[in-house]
């Protein structure tokens, strides 16, 4: 199949747009929301963790445990009941290996939405600039033949 110029300008423009859309985009929205607060939460639960009076939240089961209070720098619990809490199936004991790979697991989902998002728009904004390129040759074929 043999593309004109307006066509290859085309096929390049929509080639850029995906790997924007569908490449860069999403890694990066997804890295600005997971750096900005995952060192912080890593070393909160960390401390949590490293305190023997949380075991009890690590091995317990969930629904017999009480909400500790809430600390933004770790070593009260509340990290790992909330991370727990936010768990449906919720490893028992719960570890620090456990957290890592659920909260990697939860980056996914997020991701592979921008991707698929990413490839329709990129599919409907090349088809519509596409589209919008055979009307305008269309019409101007016509003033060309008057």
């Amino acid at each position: 199949m043999r593309l004109n110029g307006w066509q290859r300008l085309w096929l390049v423009g929509t080639v850029c747009l995906g790997l924007w859309l569908v490449g860069w985009r999403p890694l990066q929205s997804i890295g600005a929301e997971r750096g900005s607060s995952s060192w912080y939460d890593r070393q909160a639960i960390e401390r949590d963790f490293s305190n023997p009076l949380c075991r009890p939240y690590q091995v317990g089961p969930i629904s017999a445990l009480s909400e500790p209070p809430a600390d933004n720098y770790g070593g009260t619990c509340w990290h790992i009941y909330k991370s727990r809490r936010s768990q449906e199936n919720a490893e028992v004991p719960y570890t620090l290996e456990i957290y890592d790979r659920q909260r990697s697991a939860w980056w996914l989902k997020p991701y592979f939405a921008a991707v698929a998002i990413g490839t329709v728009a990129t599919g409907l904004l090349s088809a519509f600039v596409y589209l919008c390129g055979l009307i305008v040759g269309w019409i101007y074929q016509e003033f060309r033949r008057a």
